[in-house]
């Protein structure tokens, strides 16, 4: 062909493509020459494959991936265009008027960092903790704040950096700081009025004939009387003691059982830290790949519903009579808050929409709603805390995996953060 056909071939070409664009599109976007998908990537079903808008809050986002928003945009005051330093988001305050967030301590911590405070009602930023302090992984419970900290790291190690617990209430400027004697990793933890439930990474004990795993022990803390007391503990060749949340006083956690079987058991127990009573509200046999809960994405408490994400449904039990509901079918995982008889989660592939969406649903009555109304390209969004009857969320627009399986982030790309009193 001549140089002369090749330029016609082309130019032929580039019609067709601007002709598969609505109005609004810019050409260049949709050939993929301006941060969009590639050219031979294009799809023709996607009307504005990178048209970004930025708004007067400094939010930008693909302006064709939604309809209208359906909660409380905040401004978007956490990010810069292409980094992340901000993360850990969680509602607190009486009124949930506060989010707690965590600011980077540097471009090489991996969110760790100062804790601040964004007043949602004022728009106001303060700081919770000191500058040099490494938090992560935020909890709330009306006026008081919790947080993971790192406190001794060796660079390059393999032994297990040494985390404690640490509490504040914003109203009186108390700090507590769980005793951790052993200088253990605490894993995870929950927060509820004076108490406090940790999991503690704890010695290395040999399970199985051909593997190890990690023993992990439950312990509850009062803030009161600052008393530290076994929850639940792991037993050598039994089980082990898995996530625990508390509210009020109640706790609830889960036993892993037979871990070198060919099956295992999960069992739900609750203990009233009151009473000393304890009872098993619930047991399941599981395969041992689906068998440990260990996340705050797949296990939460409310004081009357525990909710889990076990294999592929997430389940609701109440711990007063033992009665389960199954909440949803999670194909894929299935990321859940819990407040109030509430539960808010994600799902892909509901409504035949392939994206996360959010969702929110009252248990007793199996009610549910859809908040998020995003398109079928490129979107996602989840649930992040739910506190006093408010929901936050995120959505992302505008970003994802191109037609080719490259993942694609537009210039000024940022996510977008929503709040909204949830009634039903």
């Amino acid at each position: 062909m001549s140089m002369r056909g090749i330029r016609g071939a082309l130019k032929r070409l580039s019609f067709l493509l601007a002709l598969a664009c609505v109005a609004g599109c810019h050409v260049k976007e949709c050939l993929g020459l301006d941060d969009g998908p590639a050219g031979d990537c294009f799809d023709p079903d996607d009307p504005c494959p990178n048209d970004m808008v930025t708004d007067e809050t400094g939010c930008t986002w693909d302006r064709c991936s939604t309809g209208d928003f359906n909660g409380n945009l905040m401004p978007c005051w956490y990010t810069e265009p292409g980094k992340e330093e901000v993360g850990y988001f969680e509602l607190a305050g009486s009124r949930a008027q506060y989010l707690a967030y965590v600011k980077k301590a540097d471009e090489h911590a991996y969110m760790l960092g100062q804790i601040w405070l964004y007043d949602m009602e004022t728009g106001e930023h303060q700081p919770l903790t000191e500058e040099g302090r490494m938090c992560y992984r935020i909890k709330a419970d009306g006026d008081r704040i919790g947080w993971l900290e790192m406190v001794e790291y060796e660079k390059g190690s393999a032994k297990p950096p040494v985390v404690d617990v640490c509490v504040k209430d914003i109203v009186t400027g108390e700090e507590w700081r769980v005793p951790n004697p052993d200088k253990l990793k605490s894993l995870m933890f929950s927060l509820s009025g004076d108490r406090v439930v940790v999991n503690e990474r704890g010695k290395e004990y040999e399970w199985c004939e051909v593997s190890t795993t990690v023993r992990r022990d439950l312990w509850t803390y009062d803030l009161e009387t600052r008393q530290k007391t076994i929850l639940a503990s792991a037993e050598y060749g039994s089980h082990i003691a898995s996530k625990g949340e508390v509210h009020g006083d109640r706790a609830v956690y889960w036993k892993v059982r037979g871990y070198c079987g060919e099956e295992v058991i999960n069992q739900l127990w609750m203990k009233d830290l009151v009473t000393g009573e304890e009872k098993m509200i619930a047991e399941m046999n599981k395969a041992p790949q689906a068998a440990n809960i260990t996340s705050d994405n797949d296990f939460q408490f409310d004081g009357k519903w525990a909710v889990a994400w076990i294999g592929i449904n997430m389940v609701a039990y109440d711990v007063e009579t033992g009665e389960s509901k199954e909440v949803t079918p999670c194909n894929k995982d299935c990321r859940l808050q819990v407040d109030q008889g509430i539960v808010a989660y994600d799902r892909y592939g509901e409504d035949g929409l392939d994206q996360r969406q959010v969702y929110v649903q009252e248990i007793a009555t199996g009610e549910k709603r859809k908040l998020t109304d995003l398109r079928p390209y490129y979107d996602s969004s989840g649930p992040k805390s739910f506190h006093n009857g408010r929901l936050m969320w995120y959505e992302r627009r505008g970003y994802g995996i191109t037609k080719c399986g490259v993942t694609r982030m537009p210039t000024g790309w940022t996510s977008l953060y929503f709040w909204k009193d949830i009634e039903f």
